[in-house]
């Protein structure tokens, strides 16, 4: 049917026609709800996660050298002194990152 022909007739839609609509929607809205409870899970499990990498509890280390071993086999040092800051858990691990970049 024409989109002029539609327009001029005194009918409304149909019962179905309606009922597809709402149909649509629905899902639609079903869609919605489960990619943004989908998101808060993935988000939560990756909060849980990063507290897991805190250093929160964790004993700052002075004194100490990082020995890091490139691609190509060569190798080279760094330590407190080269703006490096250590950590060490209540379960023994050390950790550290570098506090400047050169």
């Amino acid at each position: 049917m024409k989109l002029k022909q539609k327009l001029k007739q005194s009918r409304g839609e149909t019962i179905a026609e309606t009922l597809i609509a709402m149909l649509v929607i629905a899902v639609c809205t079903v869609m919605l709800a489960c990619a943004i409870g989908s998101a808060f899970k993935v988000n939560r499990a990756s909060d849980a996660l990063n507290r897991d990498f805190t250093t929160e509890g964790a004993a700052a280390v002075s004194g100490f050298v990082v020995t890091v071993t490139h691609s190509d086999g060569s190798s080279s040092k760094a330590g407190s002194s080269d703006g490096v800051t250590g950590y060490q858990t209540q379960d023994g691990y050390y950790y550290y990152y570098e506090t400047k970049i050169s």
